[in-house]
């Protein structure tokens, strides 16, 4: 029987897009280059990966340190910017 489940929760129960895409653009910004959020947000949509790796190549950037910087950037934001989805909580009763 199953007692406990341990679910991923970026992206499905935590509404986090919004927390990714600042903390890539504000990595980029720090690193010198500007880009408007919605190109990050959109690429965000896509996956995490494929946003990292287009635009580590558009600026010939390492990969690893943009992961990086942003996971920095990211591990600042507060929970509270970071809200559940409707519903999520009834989900994990």
């Amino acid at each position: 029987m199953i007692r406990h489940l341990i679910w991923e929760t970026d992206g499905v129960l935590f509404d986090t897009r919004s927390a990714v895409t600042y903390a890539i653009s504000r990595s980029l910004n720090e690193m010198g280059y500007t880009i408007a959020l919605n190109v990050v947000d959109d690429l965000a949509r896509q996956s995490l990966d494929t946003c990292v790796d287009t635009l580590a190549a558009r600026y010939g950037l390492d990969p690893a340190l943009l992961r990086r910087r942003s996971a920095e950037h990211y591990r600042q934001i507060p929970p509270e910017r970071q809200l559940p989805f409707p519903g999520a909580g009834e989900v994990c009763v």
